[in-house]
């Protein structure tokens, strides 16, 4: 990956802690579902 270092950074950055990771991604798709069509009601 000497021709990508940005890519190879990016690999080592998304495969270390893979939870952590998922979680973060998780939260970004919801709260763009919630800012898209609004709180779930009560």
């Amino acid at each position: 990956m000497a021709g990508f270092p940005l890519a190879a950074q990016a690999g080592v950055e998304l495969s270390a802690d893979f939870d952590r990771h998922f979680e973060e991604g998780l939260a970004l798709i919801l709260a763009g579902i919630e800012a898209s069509y609004g709180p779930k009601p009560a």
